[in-house]
């Protein structure tokens, strides 16, 4: 009887908690635009305004705090951008390469489908309006909770509602940009190497490397390593003298992904930063793809099995 009891209720629990899903599920708002599913969750969807007309040609959706448009409106304000969250836009490669040769603070890629790639947009400065002061306050925690949602929760709906769309980031750090400013549009650079090519110039076509180092690889700022962790030895320079920076490839045993920028500055001090490489393929580094550059420039070709750079 106890056991009959047991089933009974775990039935009734099973069959309640399916339709609580069920319920939560149909009360999020579901839109399409631009072939794409984007999702609004019920306890959000009367808080916010959803546009996918009248937009840029690039963007899908954009969505926006409902009060902070209504208080521009009242205060007179033709504020463009009023409680702005996000937006998503769909972009082809040959513009993605152009942002990727400058600072894309406040876009993210995070998904690609087909050479089309899907950016996160978001505002670098503070979008909230409201009619008073008082109305600021009272109403920042319902403004930072919207924005808790779109920060963490968009990106990772969109994929999950779009499965023909395949995860895709890139980092975007100085680093980044003189790479990509290499790759794609033609910056002048030097590999330099004391110790492996000496003095005397060389040349090949680096065009293969570069792609090697600006794809399926993300670039972090490193600030835990001690300066007695810090690496040191032996590298590999590629230098833009045309603005004074250098990068420092290091090459020692443990050091592998780990990139010196160097800046100096119009007083003549130097500026220096860390940089860890992150590459999707757990084989390649930084490292060996500078390795192979040398092999070339010095031999024309690399054997994978030969890191004897001095013949």
């Amino acid at each position: 009887m106890l056991k009959r009891a047991f089933m009974t209720m775990a039935a009734a629990a099973a069959v309640t908690a399916a339709l609580t899903f069920g319920a939560a599920a149909a009360e999020n708002e579901k839109i399409q635009a631009g072939g794409l599913v984007f999702e609004i969750p019920a306890e959000y969807k009367d808080l916010v305004t959803v546009q996918t007309e009248g937009l840029q040609p690039d963007e899908l959706i954009r969505v926006s705090e409902t009060a902070s448009i209504e208080a521009a409106k009242a205060n007179g304000e033709d504020r463009e951008g009023a409680g702005w969250l996000f937006s998503i836009s769909r972009i082809p490669e040959n513009e993605l390469k152009r942002l990727r040769c400058g600072d894309m603070s406040g876009s993210e890629v995070f998904a690609e489908d087909d050479d089309v790639y899907y950016l996160y947009n978001h505002p670098t400065d503070v979008r909230l309006v409201r009619e008073s002061y008082d109305d600021i306050e009272s109403k920042l925690g319902s403004w930072t909770e919207l924005n808790e949602w779109a920060g963490r929760d968009v990106v990772r709906d969109t994929l999950a509602n779009n499965p023909q769309l395949d995860a895709e980031q890139y980092s975007n750090t100085m680093l980044d940009i003189y790479l990509a400013q290499a790759a794609f549009e033609g910056r002048k650079y030097e590999i330099r190497s004391l110790e492996l090519l000496g003095t005397q110039p060389a040349v090949c076509d680096g065009n293969d490397f570069l792609e090697e180092l600006t794809e399926d690889v993300w670039y972090e700022p490193v600030t835990d390593l001690s300066e007695q962790e810090q690496p040191d030895g032996e590298y590999i320079v590629m230098a833009f003298d045309d603005n004074g920076v250098r990068f420092d490839f290091f090459l020692g045993q443990g050091m592998e992904n780990y990139i010196r920028e160097v800046r100096t500055m119009e007083d003549g001090e130097t500026m220096e930063t860390l940089y860890r490489a992150h590459f999707d393929d757990a084989d390649e580094s930084s490292t060996g793809i500078m390795k192979e550059w040398i092999a070339e420039l010095l031999h024309g070709d690399y054997d994978d099995d030969d890191d004897d750079f001095d013949d």
